[in-house]
């Protein structure tokens, strides 16, 4: 395992300010931040920092590292480091990184945790240039002397062996073994400690030259951190993973789409929305799914490439390997209201319905898209691994295969967007347009059902949920049989209900929205079910 080891817990009284200078902005963001983003793209298995106070959390919100309290001097805080690390990890290889260090890359990183196979320590070197001295003024050949700087890179065994915190030394090259096999890299030479506040000024002048032709970078915009923590919560090492890459990624596709200018979409949650524009396309969407969620790649390409008549935003382009698409952007994109726009609204479902295709007729579906009662199966699997309402979930999933079987079983199935509501329904200049497809092969009544239960669960109070819902059926009633759309809601909000137990991490805030739906509207003293409660 290889792990970057962040030190960041001095307060340096020399620098002349209450707030130590590893948390000065440069360019806009803290200077251990740039250390922090090239230690989580270098191939680093982990990211400790060692820091002190309330900036523990905050490196373990945003980026998603480990946090470990800091020493008094800095060698205690490498003590407490090698202890975290032998308690929780087996490690192979390790890199010490001053958090005042902004312009160490990743690359250098990478380097380093290569030289480790075959030397036991590496160290950061430069020899010196001037004139050296003594006081008693004897005389000094400086070619006898080097100066260590930062970062230093150790097979772990050996560092963790001859680690000694008693002694006055500031670099552990003193306290290992004489045989030690080490390696002298001396061809950092933008290497830059912030010591003295002027160096700040240096290091911005730097970092903005060096910086002149990046695009995007992931790590020093706030919405995007905001969606690694979310993603992290979904799965912490895939997004890990993920950070490491999305960067490059990102610069590959804006050269690939003539990208020139963008924006980060602040609603996403599973994947980088990225508003552009691109000097071929004109005004685009990319949308970039990080490889844990490649499922949902799959499935909402095939639907845009397959639903290419449906109302919805055009698929321009897409990148298989990145898991990223290219879409033409909706404009203005504003989002719909289901009352004020009646009449869209019925047009695009009318529209959905003159374009549908049987699955009979199309080639190739992707396994990914299934079925809304094996998709439930798939989820309620999952779900059944949390502590929520566990015998109610278990009686509603088996009604909801008995109503299925009843109404839906034996129809004609279609390939469905699936997610057709006030979100992903945007006002265009030539109607309203979708986004964002979930897929499903399934009867065409499903496809009227995320555009209903969200329409219940997010605008619609629960004393109003009976009345809300005899109206809504009232406006789908031009489209379906009221029976078969009344089983279709119980199957659907069945459906929305199973996932919300683990992947909203809202305290199951939502799946209580669901279940009290369903409660009002299908069950009779709050356990027995019956379809017609409602009619």
């Amino acid at each position: 395992m290889n792990i970057v080891c962040i030190l960041a817990g001095g307060i340096d009284n020399q620098f002349g300010s209450p707030v130590p200078k590893q948390y000065h902005p440069i360019n806009g963001r803290t200077v251990i931040e740039y250390a922090i983003d090239a230690a989580i793209k270098s191939i680093s298995d982990e990211v400790i920092v060692v820091a002190n106070g309330e900036y523990l959390e905050v490196f373990e919100q945003n980026y998603g590292v480990i946090g470990v309290k800091g020493g008094r001097e800095r060698n205690e805080s490498i003590e407490n480091a090698l202890k975290y690390v032998n308690q929780n990890y087996r490690c192979e290889k390790i890199i010490l990184l001053e958090g005042v260090c902004p312009l160490v890359t990743t690359d250098l990183l990478n380097l380093y945790f290569g030289y480790l196979d075959e030397y036991e320590a590496v160290f950061t070197t430069q020899t010196i240039s001037t004139s050296l001295a003594r006081y008693d003024r004897a005389p000094v050949m400086r070619e006898e002397y080097f100066l260590v700087e930062s970062p230093d890179a150790y097979q772990f065994r050996i560092l963790n062996e001859s680690f000694d915190v008693s002694t006055g030394y500031t670099t552990p090259l003193h306290m290992l073994p004489k045989r030690t096999k080490i390696k002298y890299y001396y061809d950092f030479k933008d290497y830059l400690k912030i010591i003295e506040p002027h160096d700040l000024a240096v290091a911005e002048t730097l970092l903005r030259e060096k910086d002149r032709r990046i695009y995007f970078k992931a790590h020093a915009n706030d919405l995007v951190l905001s969606l690694f923590a979310k993603l992290r919560k979904m799965n912490r090492e895939g997004t890990k993973i993920w950070e490491k890459q999305i960067d490059y990624d990102v610069e590959q596709l804006f050269t690939k789409w003539q990208i020139y200018n963008f924006s980060v979409n602040p609603d996403a949650y599973t994947g980088l929305v990225l508003e552009c524009k691109s000097r071929e396309y004109g005004e685009v969407v990319i949308k970039i799914y990080p490889p844990f969620l490649n499922e949902r790649f799959i499935k909402e390409s095939f639907i845009m490439k397959t639903l290419k008549d449906y109302p919805q935003a055009a698929l321009l382009d897409m990148d298989a390997e990145k898991s990223a698409m290219l879409i033409r952007r909706i404009i203005p994109g504003d989002y719909i209201d289901i009352h004020s726009d009646c009449e869209a609204i019925t047009v695009m479902f009318r529209d959905m319905i003159r374009y549908r295709l049987n699955v009979n007729d199309i080639y190739n579906i992707p396994p990914e898209i299934k079925g809304i009662i094996a998709q439930t199966d798939e989820e309620y699997r999952i779900a059944q691994k949390h502590d929520y309402n566990k015998d109610l979930l278990c009686y509603l999933v088996k009604n909801a295969h008995l109503v299925y079987d009843e109404y839906f079983k034996d129809n004609e199935k279609f390939l469905l967007h699936g997610d057709a509501y006030f979100k992903n329904a945007l006002r265009s200049e030539k109607g309203i347009l979708v986004i964002d497809p979930v897929g499903y092969r399934d009867a065409f009544e499903f496809e009227y059902m995320p555009m209903l239960t969200y329409e219940l669960a997010i605008h619609t109070r629960s004393s109003d949920y009976v009345e809300a819902y005899k109206n809504l059926i009232l406006y789908f009633s031009r489209f379906a049989d009221v029976e078969k759309f009344n089983a279709a809601t119980f199957v659907f909000l069945v459906k929305q209900l199973i996932p919300s137990v683990y992947e909203a991490n809202d305290g199951y805030q939502r799946a209580n929205i669901y279940l009290e739906l369903i409660r009002t509207l299908y069950l009779v003293d709050n356990e027995t079910f019956d379809l017609k409660k409602c009619k």
